[in-house]
C-alpha cells in the first residue's frame, strides 16, 4: 500500500511540474495581457454552467459557440 501512495504522489508531482512548465512556456510564446485571464475564466465558467459539471458531452456542446465566435474576431 505504501508503494501505491508513493506512485500516486510521484505522478501528481510530475503532472504538476509539466503543467507549470507548459503554462510558463505558453505565456512566453503566446503573450499575456491583464484583460485576458478574466475573459478566459468567464468563458470557462459559462461553458461549465451551460454544459453541466459532470457531463463531458454537454461541456463540448456548450464550448462550440464561444469557440466559433472567437474565429470571427
Amino acid at each position: 500500500m505504501r508503494i501505491l501512495y508513493c506512485f500516486v504522489t510521484a505522478v501528481f508531482v510530475l503532472g504538476s511540474a509539466v503543467a507549470g512548465l507548459a503554462g510558463g512556456v505558453g505565456g512566453l510564446v503566446l503573450g499575456a495581457s491583464s484583460e485576458q485571464p478574466m475573459q478566459i475564466l468567464l468563458l470557462a465558467l459559462i461553458v461549465v454552467v451551460v454544459g453541466g459539471v459532470g457531463s463531458v458531452s454537454g461541456t463540448i456542446i456548450a464550448a462550440r459557440p464561444p469557440a466559433l465566435s472567437s474565429f470571427r474576431n
